[in-house]
């Protein structure tokens, strides 16, 4: 066909097919065959309405909360330092956080915002550095949770014995119709955005605290910790 005609018909598929569509097989396609196979089914979950429903363990089951992003220096930083505040004040020591990245570089700090952003929140000081995600690290976290569908889909096609215990952090407690949304990377965003994220997650972060590890921090959860959202 040629660089030509195979430019064309990318055109005039593009110029045919929804723009989410098109967006998502794009997508899959950058990830490869085996993540974007799982990216696209997720996906497809989100599009019909899939609604996803996790069951609440017994109480003192998880020891362990794994939280997973992209790069592993901004939203499973925040969330990994918010959960750890929250059970430092609950006197539940058993219950243990930790973060990973799909694509971390390992020993990078948490992006610059983020840490600053934190310490504006009440979080101390993070000494964190960066970590791609492992079969060990996967096999040693009772619970794993995600930010997006692309966290999900990867770890999904790499990790298949992590399928039943991996959710993204907004289904926990979801009570919506549908999938839960999801929390966008705030890489290369505005500040405002990485606020924002920050909030969100520590938002989830309660929920995942109070409905599903069911612990109860002494007093308030996080400093200026807000009610989660209804959805």
């Amino acid at each position: 066909m040629g660089e030509v005609g195979a430019a064309l018909l990318r055109r005039i598929v593009r110029g045919t097919l929804p723009r989410w569509l098109w967006h998502d097989l794009t997508t899959a396609r950058r990830l490869g065959w085996r993540v974007g196979g799982h990216y696209i089914l997720q996906r497809l979950r989100r599009r019909i309405g899939l609604r996803t429903t996790i069951p609440s363990p017994p109480p003192g089951s998880i020891t362990s909360v794994l939280f997973v992003c992209h790069g592993n220096v901004m939203r499973s930083v925040g969330a990994e330092a918010f959960l750890k505040s929250w059970v430092a004040q609950s006197g539940e020591p058993a219950v243990r956080a930790a973060s990973a990245g799909t694509d971390a570089r390992d020993g990078l700090e948490a992006e610059s915002r983020v840490r600053e952003e934190l310490v504006r929140l009440g979080i101390p000081p993070l000494e964190h550095r960066s970590r791609l995600v492992t079969e060990d690290i996967i096999n040693e976290s009772d619970v794993i949770v995600v930010m997006d569908d692309q966290n999900l889909a990867t770890l999904r096609a790499r990790f298949p014995q992590a399928r039943g215990k991996t959710f993204l952090l907004t289904a926990i407690g979801w009570r919506g119709s549908g999938q839960p949304p999801e929390i966008a990377d705030p890489y290369g965003k505005t500040d405002e955005f990485v606020r924002e994220t920050l909030l969100t997650i520590r938002n989830h972060i309660d929920r995942l605290g109070t409905s599903f590890l069911r612990v109860r921090p002494q007093g308030h959860a996080t400093p200026g910790l807000a009610p989660a959202p209804r959805e």
